[in-house]
């Protein structure tokens, strides 16, 4: 008998989400192409280190980062273990982030929103900026290198909770830098409640 072989347009890769992340690796990665139907065995190739990737539709696989050096390597996706894209598509290796102080230190825990820089090592090669404040996640902006911008969040008490950031929206730094919130300051009452309105009536405000 006679054996069919089927010549297929090739696949192309275009995107991946995120395109950062540490160099301990474990990042899950969507990376979206054209043409992976019908493949026989799905691999991502990240700079020279392959790792298993699974179909998902005929414009996206997902794999898992492996650990790498800091920097950019090309990512290139494979239907056959065999022949890769060569689209050169680039995600970045950093370093994970180390914060180091926040400023303010503190807020009031309703309704949240204290503007808070965020000061540490190595946020420059990021994609997708997070704060966490305990369990709550914010957006945040690069404004440097060593600074991050973030809103804090409302939180239900008066507590400490530890702050965390992410450079790929997925996996966050670990260390003991915490945000103090406190009770939100209010006016409860003035003493005396009345005066001339000539003015020059000394009043206690008491908070």
């Amino acid at each position: 008998g006679t054996a069919a072989y089927t010549y297929r347009a090739a696949p192309r890769v275009s995107a991946c989400s995120p395109t950062s992340g540490p160099t301990e690796g474990d990042t899950s990665i969507s990376v979206h192409g054209v043409r992976f139907e019908g493949g026989l065995s799905y691999v991502c190739r990240f700079g020279n280190a392959t790792v298993a990737a699974t179909f998902l539709s005929d414009e996206l696989v997902v794999c898992t980062s492996p650990a790498n050096i800091q920097g950019a390597v090309a990512l290139e996706v494979s239907v056959d273990a065999y022949n890769f894209t060569s689209d050169g598509l680039p995600y970045v290796y950093y370093d994970e982030p180390v914060v180091a102080a926040l400023a303010p230190v503190g807020g009031p825990r309703h309704p949240g929103g204290t503007a808070v820089l965020v000061e540490g090592l190595g946020f420059g090669l990021g994609s997708d900026f997070r704060c966490r404040f305990g369990e709550e996640v914010v957006r945040a902006e690069l404004v440097s290198d060593g600074v991050l911008s973030c809103t804090s969040p409302g939180q239900v008490t008066a507590t400490n909770v530890d702050v965390g950031v992410s450079l790929n929206g997925q996996q966050y730094s670990r260390g003991a830098v915490q945000f103090a919130y406190h009770e939100p300051e209010g006016v409860v009452a003035l003493s005396p409640s009345s005066g001339l309105t000539a003015g020059s009536t000394h009043v206690r405000v008491l908070g």
